[in-house]
């Protein structure tokens, strides 16, 4: 880790190698790197906070929904939700910058929060706010598979909550898992068969069958 950390900051000095920094900051390349180690995801938060001093990345949207993501990983909720802040604080600074994948793992985030195994009123709230980003982008086939893998999600909330929830938030979750299904079958194959993809179905399928 102490290697991965002194390239990341030494590839910050150089303008030309940012490209480079910014494959290496993404959270699945960095899973990779340790992805032999048992404690690789707080390793990987460890990483980040390391090379936040970076400057270049300090100011960049993407570094911080990385930091988030890896933060989610571990639970930690708050940080990651903090680190969200962060990340799109920085890409309204940046004129243009599409905060799509942003808004997709903040999605996940909101249902992390909303199935939190302690009842709260609010998860509903927090459902609906991540619904309203799902919604958007499960019908946008350039989101590709991004929105259905969070939408997954969805089976565990009901699982955790359905037995408490009213009848019209029942009702609501059902539906909305209902169109993603619809989304997700009226996607060309190619996408259509990604595994995140199929694996939303099955499971917002099991909700659907269990609850109606």
């Amino acid at each position: 880790m102490s290697t991965l950390i002194r390239l990341a900051k030494e590839a910050g000095k150089r303008y030309e190698l940012r490209p480079l920094l910014k494959e290496m900051v993404r959270y699945s390349n960095v899973q990779g790197i340790i992805r032999d180690d048992k404690n690789r995801e707080k390793h990987a938060v460890r990483f980040y906070e390391a090379v936040k001093s970076v400057k270049w990345l300090n100011h960049a949207p993407h570094f911080w929904f990385q930091y988030a993501v890896a933060s989610l990983a571990i639970n930690s909720i708050e940080a990651s939700e903090r680190y969200f802040t962060v990340a799109y604080a920085k890409a309204k600074a940046m004129p243009g910058y599409f905060t799509n994948m942003i808004d997709n793992h903040y999605a996940r985030l909101l249902l992390v929060k909303a199935s939190s195994s302690k009842w709260s009123s609010t998860f509903f709230e927090l459902y609906t706010e991540a619904k309203k980003i799902l919604d958007r982008q499960a019908g946008n086939f350039s989101e590709k598979h991004y929105p259905f893998r969070v939408a997954a999600g969805l089976e565990h909330l009901m699982e955790v909550h359905a037995a408490r929830m009213s009848a019209p938030q029942k009702s609501d979750i059902l539906a909305f898992c209902q169109k993603i299904v619809d989304a997700a079958e009226s996607m060309p194959r190619g996408l259509r068969d990604h595994p995140s993809v199929r694996d939303c179905v099955v499971r917002l399928n099991r909700v659907l069958v269990k609850e109606q």
